[in-house]
């Protein structure tokens, strides 16, 4: 996994090729229409609400076609016993995209969206994170303008983590994220 950053401070409007997307705050009263769209435990998104965190929606014609969320004071990632605290930042995710609308680059434009409310409310830089296998992610997320700062390994046997590392980095490690892809074929 790669944590990504994004300084806000660098304007930047992704433009969709979706017509008439219609960008929503979701509450707490739609947490039944975002499990739905994709199907994570209702706890979790239950869990962001709690903790003061906000989810923005894209709509079409009325139904919710993707979500991005955004905290605010803490993020974890249990596989890899891992967690960020922050407080000048915000971090990007839960987010996703159903099927149909993707390579549309709504997701950038969900991003781009966020990006300027965050600065409007003072926030400098935002934070995210990225599988390192999901490659049309990384190209988008690039596209926008983040860029990676840590790479985290982690190895689990039987739900047990056996191994982590955590490394420092400065650009996007292409040559191993395509080594990656090519053994998979």
């Amino acid at each position: 996994m790669l944590l990504i950053e994004k300084n806000l401070k660098d304007a930047y409007e992704e433009q969709c090729r979706i017509a008439s997307i219609e960008y929503k705050w979701l509450g707490s009263q739609q947490i039944d229409e975002i499990v739905n769209l994709r199907h994570l435990s209702k706890a979790v998104f239950e869990k962001y609400f709690h903790q003061g965190s906000r989810c923005l929606g894209a709509y079409i014609n009325n139904e919710l076609v993707g979500y991005v969320w955004q905290h605010f004071n803490t993020y974890s990632w249990p596989f890899f016993d891992y967690s960020i605290e922050f407080s000048e930042k915000a971090y990007v995710g839960t987010d996703f995209v159903r099927a149909e609308s993707r390579g549309k680059r709504l997701h950038g434009a969900l991003l781009c969206f966020m990006f300027n409310e965050l600065y409007a409310q003072g926030y400098q830089s935002a934070l995210g994170s990225v599988w390192t296998n999901n490659l049309s992610s990384i190209r988008g997320l690039e596209r926008v303008g983040f860029y990676p700062t840590t790479a985290i390994f982690a190895v689990r046997i039987m739900n047990i983590l056996v191994y982590r590392r955590v490394r420092k980095i400065s650009q996007w490690p292409w040559d191993k994220i395509y080594k990656k892809l090519e053994t998979r074929h």
